[in-house]
């Protein structure tokens, strides 16, 4: 039913909360008080296998305000008919989450 689904998805994103909390932790990070720097960590944690620990200098760079950082490292890429491709998922990325973030930071 609709509110297993939605009970499914908010015990998931919870899971990936505690997970980035923690990785962060790890790393001498703090979770950061922007919501749009905790909604990208989390969007990676969630989609991508692996999680965050799969983008370190993306991560680096948003905890060091470095826009042209995250600019460079935050594109997902697959493999398909054996060439590597960006997926369509960065696009929605870029413009629902970076591109805020970028503009509150420039604020």
């Amino acid at each position: 039913s609709e509110s297993d689904a939605v009970e499914l998805l908010s015990s998931d994103l919870s899971k990936a909360y505690a997970r980035v909390t923690k990785k962060l932790q790890r790393k001498g990070y703090n979770l950061p008080s922007n919501e749009y720097a905790v909604a990208m960590l989390l969007d990676i944690e969630y989609n991508v296998s692996g999680g965050i620990d799969k983008y370190p200098k993306f991560v680096k760079a948003v905890f060091e305000k470095d826009v042209k950082g995250m600019l460079a490292n935050y594109k997902r890429t697959a493999v398909i008919g054996g060439d590597r491709v960006e997926i369509g998922r960065s696009n929605h990325f870029k413009t629902d989450l970076l591109d805020p973030y970028i503009k509150q930071l420039k604020k």
